[in-house]
């Protein structure tokens, strides 16, 4: 017989990590020692710190010390909170800045971050001279032109070939300081962003913040960290032009004026291109050549170096790599831990939520799988429920599930603010977050949720992960519409990958059973010539530029036996001004070739995607048959077991059959929370709102030692209502009251200020303990679905929430008899209490944690106008802070204790 514990087992390096925000930073040695005890404690496996702004005011300075940022008592700071995680057995990374992106007062200007900007003027007749007015020393003149020719320029004057007969319009292309400082920066690293497109201006940040850090605790620390980029507006850098001479083969400066005058502003001040172009195709591949160097500045001069740079210091290099400067897939090849986030996605209503969109979580995890990286992390729980202290348990674990259903392997939670034991949870907080220390009331609970994430994290890195289709990125055809606009709109790489590919082809993928990785040029040309690709089908999403070398790779592919699929055209154009001249017709060959001839049955060309067309070729690696992607699943196929990780990302019950491709004799259901086997051989699976569950088919097709059997509801064989007497006391003020009946606490008029902890008690009777056979089940209510609604709708980015009405509100611990029987705090509302109970007299306590908004909706909110007037404003109002209102809280509905005749 095997045992299923050498694949359930949890690794210590799987636990959820924290990102820490330290505030000022304020914090001393015995604080810091403090809360890393706390995350201990409650499962947390490691920190990420993050330098942020002030919190206090300097009359609060000699209980809260603020050090300047990079001063030695901060570098000391620093090195104990190194040597201290590394004592309790905890991960350490750090971000090599404070706030973000990258930059500070030491970043001058010639290091900062740039932009192009186009202004139009009117030149007078009889002008052969000009000088361009309130010309900023810090502003360079790109191009000049005048009827579409190049205009001669020095510093700040113009020079016309001969006097101008009549008025004339001047087009300028301008660099220009984008201006950005540092977000959210810390006391004394106030500063310019730095230029992500250039390598002297990374080396400066990294010698002048990065190295004093890492000279202090490299030895303890895992990591070295970057934040998403978020270098607004920048889109070029000094030396742009002799870079592009260099990467494209020839002077992007003759092509100029073809560019600026093919470019139109609408009322926002945004850059477009003229919807009717004589020399479209031109233009549109000079501008791909513009963007693509772009990319591959970024990844030279920023994302290759600062890697190099951690290996020096022997510290691994994770990195969100996209956002602005534009990005691609294949960029993740100079990080070490690929990271991504969500909240990016374009659903009104986040339910279900971003995971059937292309995020950059989908794009850490695709690119980690590639490049075979062991640890993808995520940037998880931002903005959670919004405002700060709203998020529960339950909130959290249903959006960590999406992470894990897109492959994300380790937690890192958005995040934990560092507050003195006594501090005002008001004051200390990050203004854009959940906040997840231990002010929520909920805390003693947190280790039930953090043990099923490092469970499932642990899963996620057994074996190999298994995808059916690849989608393969336009990346070509969406640089060749990028502009010179200075926009996100324009900027942002993977918004635009995913505005081309749309939501609807990624969702019936997912609803169908197909899970999907997706890759880009590089990844197939590398693949094709050794590691191939497991996938089984590769998508084109409306493509039309696509490098000659990639089509080869995906014609290996075909005839390898792989099916290929252009949906809405087959490619038909090279991209770049130069490559497209020598290798555009192989390509309109080849993709005939491919897609038209008959040569090749398994490349077919749709208008648009059709789910029959690709059941028929392969069958789903697990058919779900949904409507709509409501349950997912992870495949990770070990030597030893095929694991299945299903979740339920709905607020609704499922009960669904999976049809899964691979035959198999044994199917076992793991309950994902314990990690104990609910079930054998069972072919349905029942799962409620936001409930997952792990189920094993063992290779040798052999049953497990000694299964445990939970019996259906068929077998239940008795039932108490315990609808008698209740006593719900408050351990913190000594008040107590008697029950009729369960209700929130909050239906109570003076404890409906109160966050804390309750404790709902009963006595109950049982006539006899139970038979050897029998399970003992405390069960409350169902679940009831809520409608997902949106307080703000102007705004897209609220937060996650689970829209759910529980009978807990909104965590709970169980004892029998003094004995601890279980934690609830997400559906099924279930504990076993079997070996608990007694014959004779029962005592049932139910210790139930709320959340903070209820003590915040009735107390003064910190005052930070004299931290803005001491600092300036380093960060915006705190989220939603007037939505603060009273939530229910407590227990509600029926309690009852379910006999069943089979075994737990």
């Amino acid at each position: 017989m095997n045992s299923l514990s050498p694949l359930l087992e949890t690794n210590t390096d799987a636990k959820i990590m924290m990102r820490w925000w330290w505030f000022g930073p304020s914090i001393t040695p015995d604080e810091i020692d403090r809360e890393l005890g706390i995350m201990q404690a409650a499962g947390i496996g490691g920190v990420e710190i993050a330098f942020l702004y002030p919190v206090t005011t300097p009359t609060e300075e000699s209980q809260f010390p603020t050090y300047e940022f990079l001063s030695p008592k901060f570098l000391e700071i620093l090195q104990h909170a190194a040597q201290s995680a590394k004592k309790l057995g905890l991960i350490f990374d750090i971000t090599l800045g404070s706030g973000w992106p990258y930059g500070g007062a030491h970043i001058s200007q010639k290091h900062c971050a740039k932009k192009l900007v186009i202004q139009d003027l009117q030149i007078d007749a009889g002008v052969s001279e000009y000088t361009l007015p309130d010309l900023d020393e810090d502003t360079e003149i790109v191009a000049a032109t005048l009827k579409g020719a190049l205009v001669k320029s020095e510093g700040g004057r113009l020079f016309f070939e001969q006097a101008l007969e009549e008025t004339s319009p001047l087009r300028l292309l301008l660099s220009k300081p984008t201006n950005q400082a540092v977000k959210r920066a810390a006391l004394g690293a106030a500063g310019p962003a730095l230029d992500h497109y250039s390598k002297d201006a990374l080396d400066a940040h990294l010698s002048t913040v990065a190295k004093p850090m890492l000279d202090v605790a490299s030895q303890n620390i895992r990591a070295a960290f970057c934040d998403s980029l978020e270098v607004y507006n920048a889109n070029w850098t000094s030396n742009f032009l002799e870079e592009f001479k260099s990467l494209r083969g020839y002077d992007l400066a003759e092509h100029l004026p073809q560019l600026m005058a093919a470019m139109q502003s609408d009322q926002d001040g945004a850059w477009h291109l003229e919807c009717q172009l004589e020399d479209a195709d031109t233009v549109h591949d000079l501008l791909h050549d513009y963007a693509q160097t772009l990319q591959e500045l970024l990844e030279q001069k920023f994302l290759k170096p600062l890697q190099a740079f951690c290996v020096q210091h022997d510290v691994a290099c994770r990195v969100q790599v996209y956002g602005v400067p534009p990005t691609s897939l294949s960029s993740y090849q100079y990080v070490d831990i690929p990271e991504g986030e969500t909240t990016l996605g374009s659903s009104e209503i986040c339910l279900p939520a971003d995971w059937t969109e292309l995020t950059p979580i989908r794009f850490a995890a695709s690119a980690g799988k590639h490049y075979d990286k062991k640890i993808i992390t995520g940037e998880t729980w931002t903005r959670l429920h919004s405002p700060p202290y709203a998020a529960t348990l339950l909130d959290m674990k249903a959006e960590a599930d999406q992470f894990l259903l897109q492959g994300i392997n380790q937690i890192i939670g958005h995040g934990w603010c560092q507050k003195p034991a006594d501090g005002d949870p008001s004051q200390w907080l990050f203004y854009a977050a959940a906040n997840f220390n231990e002010a929520n009331p909920w805390h003693p609970a947190l280790p039930e949720l953090t043990q099923y994430l490092q469970r499932i994290c642990s899963i996620m890195r057994r074996g190999e992960a298994i995808a059916d289709v690849a989608i393969y990125l336009p990346d070509h055809d969406r640089m060749s519409n990028r502009t010179f606009s200075e926009s996100k709109a324009n900027l942002h790489h993977v918004n635009s990958l995913r505005e081309h590919i749309g939501t609807e082809l990624p969702k019936s993928l997912l609803a169908m059973g197909y899970n999907f990785d997706l890759i880009d040029d590089q990844i197939l040309q590398e693949t094709s010539r050794g590691k191939g690709l497991k996938n089984k089908i590769i998508i084109l999403p409306s493509i039309i530029r696509i490098p000659l070398k990639t089509l080869e790779a995906l014609q290996q592919y075909v005839e390898a036996g792989v099916w290929l699929v252009a949906l809405n055209g087959i490619p038909t154009r090279a991209p770049g001004y130069l490559q497209q001249a020598v290798d555009s017709t192989a390509v309109a060959q080849l993709s005939h070739e491919l897609f038209s001839s008959g040569k090749y049955h398994n490349a077919i060309a749709c208008q648009s995607f059709n789910p029959a067309e690709f059941t028929s070729k392969v069958k789903p690696d697990v058919e779900l048959q949904q409507q709509t992607p409501q349950i997912g699943y992870v495949h990770r196929k070990h030597a030893a077991a095929d694991l299945y990780f299903f979740s339920n990302t709905s607020n609704q019950p499922i009960t669904f059959s999976p049809k899964f491709r691979a035959s198999c004799d044994t199917n076992h259901q793991v309950n994902a929370m314990s990690g104990k086997v609910i079930k054998n051989n069972a072919d349905q699976i029942e799962l409620q709102a936001f409930e997952s569950i792990i189920v094993v088919r063992l290779a040798d097709n052999k049953a497990i030692e000694a299964p445990q059997v939970l019996a259906t509801t068929e077998a239940l064989s008795h039932e108490m209502v315990l609808d008698q007497a209740w006593t719900l006391s408050f351990p913190v003020s000594g008040h107590s009251r008697a029950l009729k009946k369960l209700q929130p606490w909050t239906d109570f008029s003076e404890y409906q200020s109160f966050s804390g902890e309750a404790v709902y008690s009963h006595s109950f009777n049982i006539k006899e303990a139970p038979k050897p056979e029998a399970t003992v089940l405390l069960s409350f209510d169902d679940s009831i679905a809520q409608t997902p609604h949106r307080t703000q709708p102007d705004r897209r980015n609220t937060g996650f929430s689970v829209y759910l009405d529980s009978p807990i509100m909104d965590a709970a611990i169980v004892f029998i008899n003094g004995k601890k029987v279980g934690t609830l705090f997400a559906p099924p509302y279930k504990v076993d209490i079997t070996q608990a109970i007694v014959a004779g007299q029962n005592q049932l306590e139910i210790k139930v944690y709320n959340r903070l908004v209820n003590q915040l909706s009735h107390q003064v909110l910190y005052d930070f106008s004299a931290v803005h007037a001491q600092y300036g404003q380093r960060f915006d109002g705190i989220q939603d802070v007037e939505s603060y209102r009273t939530e229910s809280s407590g227990l509600k509905g029926t309690v009852k204790i379910q006999t069943y005749t089979g075994a737990l």
